[in-house]
């Protein structure tokens, strides 16, 4: 049985080798893709919520006078303060919600975010919820986080 090489195209010195040309092709995408991925999201945690977040119209300032408090630098309890503000709106609370919980999946009223009468959930990003309040916007950008997923 013969075997097939290939370079590295990102690697130079590298190969992959396997017992068939389609094997070490498909091998050789899949490292080519992860290592795409990984430049997605600075490597830095903090930066990486913030690049995050800047994806999310509301939490970016798109609508108003720059990122939300929080938002850019990262700063959680920044962001909590503005959450407890009353400033915002059912969908920008989600992008909040979601946000605090990629970055600690806590549920986040033992940070201090304030719980809305009648809602037990609302210290935790509840995914139906989010999807349910978001335009198309912020549904991308929480699905460019589920599909490369960082844990800062």
């Amino acid at each position: 049985m013969s075997e097939f090489t290939m370079q590295l195209p990102y690697a130079p010195g590298h190969q992959v080798t396997g017992p068939n040309e389609a094997h070490v092709r498909r091998v050789v995408e899949d490292l080519s893709r992860q290592m795409t991925l990984r430049t997605q999201w600075p490597q830095d945690g903090e930066k990486a919520m913030t690049a995050l977040g800047l994806l999310f119209p509301s939490m970016a300032g798109i609508f108003g006078d720059g990122p939300v408090p929080g938002i850019d630098p990262w700063r959680a309890s920044a962001l909590v303060a503005w959450l407890n503000s009353g400033a915002p709106t059912s969908g920008s609370r989600q992008a909040a919600l979601f946000l605090l919980s990629v970055w600690n999946r806590d549920d986040w009223r033992v940070h201090g975010v304030k719980v809305r009468r009648g809602s037990q959930r609302i210290g935790r990003f509840d995914i139906a919820d989010g999807f349910a309040a978001w335009d198309e916007q912020h549904r991308r950008a929480a699905l460019a986080w589920l599909v490369n997923p960082f844990w800062p």
